[in-house]
């Protein structure tokens, strides 16, 4: 029993001995000086920095995108306000292509064009480049409907007109005893006329959707009527009558009142004033029967015409139509003619409309038809104090054009008129050279 107190303590100080050299070991390691691990406040906030550092670079570069994308459709817009301009221009150089006329004024789309829009394949450009502004087709159209010309620019166009006009008149003065057995005088008037009117037209564009015109005439005319009476004897007559000379000067103001934007038709006011500076009928001479010795060159009054024109594109032809009213000043003659003394006259006014359209072959030549038709009402005058008025007038005629553009410059336009009513005339040939400076 009393060896175990002494091997506690036998134990107790191997213990202590053991103890203290860990201790001595311990502390002659070397200590480390790695920080302690930061706490969960700190890893958050450095996680959020990081997050808004990224943000703010991303806001950055999208703010940057935008601007190069606003910078873009600036100049996108820029691009097509030119190309506006430039159809505007072209619009205008139609007139050496093809209209007899000129004009075109600010529409998005080239007249004529709409025939080949569909055509050819888009060429690939750099992103950016404006495409070349559109070259115009050819475009005949009849005299009359006109686009207008390209601003402060100027067009001269020559023409040539022939006219060809006939009736035939049987008059009987006797008695009829059954069909077909006539007692008296069987009296027929054949008459032919002829007309060539030499044409000097000049438009100038004042503004972009107005332009001004003056047509000067040299008229040239050539009747020849033959009477055949028949009685006891036949008597056959031929008369010939000439006349020539400056006509009837005019003036035509032209205002597009549309921009001619796609899907809208192009309208143009016209208003058009002629003068009477042509020798007219009352003004020629007459023998002592009162028969003409010359042929009037003129109408011999003057007269307003407002009128309303439209050309639409629709491929692949251009549709196009006119619509007017014309009335003539009357005056008072005060001139004895024969045995009749001529008092106040009074033209009849007149209403006239045209229809078509215009089909473009290629670039260069184009053809157009259509139909037109002027009625006029009676003319009334008083003679020896008597009012007498003549009948009504239709003029009807199918028209058919073409147009070949030789230059830039420079189109050859040719228009037939073929009559379809009594009034009008057989044949009507119309020759113009429109050049543009």
């Amino acid at each position: 029993m009393g060896r175990l107190p002494l091997q506690a303590a036998a134990f107790a100080l191997a213990s202590a001995i053991a103890g203290g050299a860990a201790a001595q070991s311990a502390a002659d390691a070397p200590v480390s000086t790695a920080p302690a691990p930061p706490s969960g406040p700190a890893v958050a906030r450095a996680s959020d920095l990081a997050r808004i550092d990224a943000d703010e670079r991303a806001i950055a570069a999208q703010a940057r995108q935008l601007d190069e994308q606003r910078a873009m459709l600036d100049q996108q817009r820029q691009e097509i306000e030119a190309l506006k301009t430039s159809v505007a221009t072209d619009l205008g150089s139609i007139r050496a292509t093809g209209t007899g006329a000129t004009s075109q004024g600010p529409v998005t789309t080239t007249v004529g064009e709409a025939a080949n829009a569909g055509s050819a394949a888009p060429t690939a450009r750099p992103v950016g480049e404006a495409p070349p502004p559109p070259r115009p087709a050819t475009l005949a159209l009849p005299p009359g409907i006109n686009v207008l010309t390209r601003p402060y620019h100027l067009t001269l166009e020559p023409g040539l007109d022939y006219q060809n006009s006939g009736s035939d008149r049987l008059v009987f003065e006797g008695v009829e005893i059954v069909n077909a057995l006539l007692i008296g005088v069987i009296e027929a008037n054949k008459t032919q006329n002829n007309s060539e009117i030499a044409w000097a037209n000049l438009y100038y564009g004042l503004a972009p959707r107005f332009e001004l015109e003056a047509s000067i005439p040299y008229v040239n005319r050539s009747e020849r009527v033959t009477t055949v009476a028949t009685a006891q004897s036949q008597l056959s007559q031929t008369f010939t009558l000439g006349g020539a000379g400056l006509g009837d000067v005019q003036m035509t103001g032209r205002y597009q009142i549309t921009s001619g934007r796609p899907g809208e038709p192009i309208l143009i006011a016209n208003l058009t004033v002629k003068s009477n500076t042509g020798q007219g009928p009352y003004d020629v001479g007459f023998d002592s029967g009162g028969i003409a010795q010359t042929l009037p060159v003129g109408s011999g009054f003057w007269s307003v015409q407002p009128s309303l024109s439209w050309i639409y594109p629709s491929d692949p032809v251009v549709l196009f139509g006119n619509i007017g009213y014309l009335h003539s000043f009357g005056y008072n003659v005060n001139k004895t003619i024969g045995a009749a003394h001529v008092g106040e006259v009074r033209p009849g006014d007149g209403i006239s409309a045209a229809v078509g359209f215009s089909f473009s072959v290629n670039p260069r030549f184009s053809y157009s038809l259509g139909f037109m038709n002027n009625y006029f009402f009676p003319t009334s005058t008083i003679l020896t104090n008597v009012k007498g008025e003549t009948t009504d007038l239709e003029d009807g005629a199918l028209l058919v054009g073409g147009s070949y553009r030789l230059t830039n410059h420079l189109t050859l336009n040719l228009n037939f008129q073929f009559g379809v009513t009594p009034d009008a005339p057989n044949t009507t040939v119309l020759l113009r050279l429109p050049y543009v400076f």
